[in-house]
């Protein structure tokens, strides 16, 4: 093990290899309703420091109903967004006739 100038151990926390886990994994998670608050207010940063919220995920953290997230994602202006449906009539677009070889 490496000891820093100040004193300080240069092995990560325990904690912190396991949130860096799970952010990187958080398309995985069904659900974080039974994780305490605190944990998943320390994931949901982690998450969004790594790029990785997306509207599913948002859901999921929406969903465990802790009041500190929901206190996040209205203080960070997140809104969730639904790609527009689109509605196909059958035609090739533009014209196109690949479907013909």
């Amino acid at each position: 093990m490496k000891v820093m100038p100040t004193g300080a151990s240069s092995v990560p926390r325990l904690f912190d290899v396991t949130l860096d886990c799970l952010a990187k994994n958080i398309s995985t998670v069904p659900s974080l309703r039974d994780v305490p608050e605190d944990l998943v207010v320390c994931l949901f940063k982690r998450v969004i420091q790594q790029g990785r919220l997306t509207p599913r995920i948002l859901e999921v953290f929406a969903a465990s109903g802790h009041p500190g997230i929901l206190d996040l994602v209205s203080a960070m202006r997140i809104q969730s967004w639904t790609p527009p449906l689109l509605l196909g009539n059958g035609e090739a677009w533009l014209g196109d006739k690949s479907h013909l070889w």
